[in-house]
């Protein structure tokens, strides 16, 4: 941070700090925007080496109180801050909320650190201190999320007055918030829903709904949401998805993801997309993505359908309505049961697709669409850039004259069957000539990010065709230079 600083700190950790060293601490100070205390990130306070540590910060605020007016800020200018959980545990939160008291803060973030999340306070004291930060914001706050993991992504389980607590002060001393991220929260009461609902400023949400149903919903949440645009929806029972979109009013929504945290009730894909194609703005909604969040079941395979229904032409179907939709991402893990000609109507209904996924894990049946399905579908969609989509290409190739190149830039082919290398090169090398990315195999993960897991079969046949297409699919790799291995690419 300061040389002159590190070197009296070497030499006795309790002296006070020079005049110099203090007014370059104020010639830096009025710089800083962001402030991040995590102890897993590299805090450069003074764009320098060297972490901000609570006893340096304890230094530095007290030599800045004898220089300046009490209660002024010692970042003047910090408008986002990140906290580690631990932190709030201090007894005293006068050096916190000597950044909090600034006129410019409006990000707050509640995180892990490397002390873990106890600390010699109580639950309920420690989460008091969270809300009094809220309070000291003087309804400045327009972001604010919780996020708090175990290991593997395990979150939390706090009580239910936490979740009050929190809600309740979100309600009333941040009446700008606009971002709000509570997935480290599971919520178990349908009031605390309705509250955040009458949030009216609220535009970007995450919701983490631990009910299995939304019981009086029409009387809880009719109208509610209704500035929402971007929310994701982390839920267990999907018949609290159908309850939350019959009743809510987020008609100027434009993306829901809906995350499954576990696999406790079977989703039916087709009763899920009905309700979700006749209540969701068609007008405004430009992504959906229904997907599995990291599990039990991701670390470890049980089984291959995941207590999830076939995805089906019927599953589209239902959706038609949303015809305006740029991004549609399905990753639940169920077989998908498409051929060529109703892949080909999924194009027609949704055209200005740039992202489409459906994710299959499928390795016991082949797919029934063909090279020649895949062309006719990325040819009805000329803005198609990312595409994750399982074929059979052992066969049913368009003529290379026949091809018009398509712009297409990422494939994730999951655990497509290959047989011939040079029929399937040509084709891709023809048709994808933009192509950066082609990836083989499987995962449960949400979408938007990257993970791997191990290979688990039914039978030992289908691990001998797993390995024949993936020898064929690795010599595609090289030749293309995009990777040559499983979940490689450029």
């Amino acid at each position: 941070m300061l040389k002159s600083l590190t070197r009296s700190r070497s030499q006795n950790l309790h002296a006070d700090l020079s005049r110099e060293d203090l007014d370059r601490v104020l010639y830096f100070a009025h710089r800083i925007h962001k402030l991040d205390l995590s102890a897993h990130s590299t805090t450069n306070l003074l764009r320098s080496g060297e972490l901000l540590s609570k006893h340096t910060y304890d230094r530095l605020l007290t030599a800045f109180k004898k220089s300046t007016w009490p209660r002024t800020p010692f970042l003047p200018t910090l408008s986002e801050l990140v906290i580690p959980l631990h932190y709030l545990g201090w007894q005293d939160l006068e050096g916190i909320e000597g950044l909090v008291w600034g006129p410019c803060i409006s990000k707050l973030s509640i995180r892990n650190g490397s002390d873990g999340t106890g600390t010699s306070l109580g639950e309920d004291k420690l989460w008091q201190n969270v809300a009094r930060l809220v309070s000291e914001s003087e309804d400045r706050l327009t972001h604010f999320d919780v996020l708090l993991y175990g290991p593997y992504g395990v979150p939390f389980h706090w009580t239910t007055p936490v979740f009050t607590l929190i809600v309740q002060t979100l309600k009333t001393s941040a009446p700008s918030l606009t971002h709000l991220n509570l997935e480290s929260l599971p919520l178990a009461d349908i009031n605390l829903i309705a509250c955040l609902g009458t949030i009216f400023s609220l535009e970007v949400l995450t919701m983490n709904i631990a009910l299995e149903y939304l019981a009086d919903s029409d009387s809880n949440l009719r109208g509610h949401f209704s500035g929402l645009k971007v929310a994701t929806i982390i839920v267990c029972a999907p018949d609290v998805i159908s309850d939350l979109v019959r009743v809510w009013n987020a008609t100027r929504l434009e993306s829901l993801t809906i995350k499954r945290s576990d696999r406790s009730h079977c989703w039916f894909t087709d009763v899920i997309f009905q309700h979700l194609g006749q209540h969701l703005p068609a007008r405004s909604l430009r992504s959906l993505i229904v997907c599995n969040t990291v599990d039990d079941g991701y670390w470890h395979p049980l089984n291959f359908k995941l207590l999830t229904s076939d995805t089906t032409s019927n599953t589209f179907e239902s959706l038609a309505p949303l015809s305006g939709l740029e991004e549609l991402l399905i990753n639940l893990g169920g077989q998908v049961v498409l051929d060529d000609n109703s892949l080909l109507n999924v194009a027609k209904a949704f055209p200005n697709l740039r992202k489409f996924e459906l994710h299959e894990r499928e390795i016991s049946v082949p797919s029934t669409i063909s090279p020649r399905g895949i062309f006719a579908f990325t040819t009805a969609l000329p803005r198609l850039q990312d595409l994750v989509l399982r074929f059979n290409g052992t066969g049913g190739f368009p003529g290379t004259a026949d091809i018009i190149p398509h712009q297409l830039l990422t494939w994730d082919i999951c655990t497509s069957d290959a047989r011939h290398v040079e029929p399937l090169y040509s084709f891709i090398a023809y048709a994808f000539p933009c192509l950066r990315k082609l990836l083989w195999g499987w995962n449960y993960s949400d979408p938007r990010e990257a993970y791997e897991i191990n290979f688990e079969y039914e039978m030992d046949a289908h691990k001998t065709r797993a390995e024949q297409s993936l020898e064929c699919w690795n010599d595609i790799f090289k030749r293309l230079r995009l990777g040559s291995a499983f979940g490689e690419g450029a």
